[in-house]
């Protein structure tokens, strides 16, 4: 690893993910770019021989690619942490081993934004979407509605209302990155329900975010990827989104209709037995707290309604 420090700092967390791999880290390192850069790669005890290619890859680019490896399988948390600790960069950007970006000048693009907005803390984009065959999936109504919701600026109960930032895509201020995996380092059990919908939704909170309308990168749907393992998501969505509604004062609502989003999802979690008990109890003060106003529950009642 060189001891230029890198402007950006790519994070790739990988688990057996032998047939995809390379072209996710020859996608990193195609890149064209005027500043250093490095790639982390975190392999979270792979078995299938991702291993050994990520290390032939550090040996290939010492000055580029560092390997993070586990004795043991220690999942998404420790794995992240631990490539976070390793990445030095002013700026952090992700992508998955089962993922690839496809533009080569995406991580030029991005950080100019960020370079010329201090007020932004950080971009993302839009994206491609392939199976485990690398055929094109054509847009799923899901998707066509997130796509929806792209938009630049204060967003935070956009994001709160629903996950449409492509992780893969993402560029963040390293400083901004850090401070929201302070609040995990210190209880690893008390938060081990979060996951990447968590970190964005504690950065929209404090800072604006950037949309740039391009496909920079390849999203790939797989039977052993995180989105069909519903088991992953069921109880960690409304834990991670509860976690944060709880964690707001009220010189963090910044808008009526923030509010308005905040007390509908308390509201939703009064009876959710997700959550447990203590928790409705808890969600029970917030909808008290922040009660959605007569119109945006009529509002909300009117959309079901006609769904």
């Amino acid at each position: 690893m060189s001891n230029r420090n890198p402007l950006v700092s790519v994070q790739v967390l990988t688990f057996n993910h032998i047939n995809y791999i390379k072209e996710c880290l020859d996608g990193i390192l195609m890149q064209k770019t005027d500043f250093p850069f490095e790639v982390i790669v975190g392999d979270d005890c792979s078995t299938d021989g991702t291993t050994e290619l990520v290390l032939k890859y550090q040996n290939n680019y010492p000055d580029k690619v560092k390997v993070i490896t586990h004795k043991e399988n220690m999942g998404f948390i420790e794995n992240s942490q631990s490539v976070n600790k390793a990445s030095r960069g002013k700026y952090i950007a992700f992508c998955d081993g089962d993922d690839y970006w496809n533009d080569p000048y995406k991580l030029k693009k991005q950080i100019s934004f960020l370079e010329s907005h201090r007020d932004y803390g950080m971009v993302y984009s839009d994206i491609y979407m392939i199976d485990e065959y690398n055929e094109t999936i054509e847009p799923t109504t899901q998707y066509k509605e997130l796509k929806k919701q792209y938009k630049s600026g204060y967003i935070f109960g956009d994001v709160l209302k629903s996950c449409f930032i492509n992780t893969l895509t993402v560029v963040v201020r390293k400083d901004t990155f850090d401070r929201i995996h302070s609040i995990v380092a210190n209880d690893k059990e008390k938060y081990w329900f979060i996951y990447d919908y968590w970190w964005w939704m504690h950065i929209s909170k404090e800072y604006k975010i950037k949309f740039i309308d391009e496909k920079t990168a390849t999203y790939r749907i797989h039977p052993n990827g995180l989105h069909n393992t519903n088991s992953f998501y069921d109880v960690r969505s409304s834990l991670a989104k509860f976690e944060v509604i709880r964690s707001l004062n009220k010189e963090d609502i910044v808008s009526k209709e923030n509010k308005n989003i905040i007390g509908k999802i308390a509201g939703s979690m009064i009876f959710n037995p997700k959550i447990g008990i203590k928790n409705n109890l808890l969600a029970l003060n917030i909808f008290i707290k922040y009660p959605p106003s007569i119109p945006f529950i009529f509002s909300i009642m009117k959309k079901k309604i006609k769904r």
